[in-house]
């Protein structure tokens, strides 16, 4: 048997924007956030420059009203990823 594939941890955005890819229940693999909770003496470098990120991210979105003109488009691009996923 196989190990699940993990999902990128990031999306970019049309105009280059880089933001963290949330996880969603159609996730085959468990990620940063999981790890965080679950086992947190199992999380790496990457998973805490992730975390970092998520966390920056939301305080953007909160924050910075301009922000939310980013949302259209991640929203675009996750479901592209989900339909690109499923087709595979």
């Amino acid at each position: 048997m196989t190990e699940p594939k993990e999902t990128p941890a990031w999306i970019r955005l049309e105009g280059g924007a880089r933001w963290p890819r949330p996880a969603l229940e159609s996730d085959a693999h468990y990620g940063p956030a999981h790890r965080a909770v679950y086992s947190p003496d199992a999380l790496t470098a990457s998973d805490l420059a992730y975390l970092a990120s998520v966390a920056h991210a939301y305080g953007h979105l909160v924050c910075d009203p301009r922000a939310a003109k980013n949302l259209p488009s991640l929203r675009r691009a996750l479901r592209d990823a989900e339909a690109t996923k499923e087709s595979a």
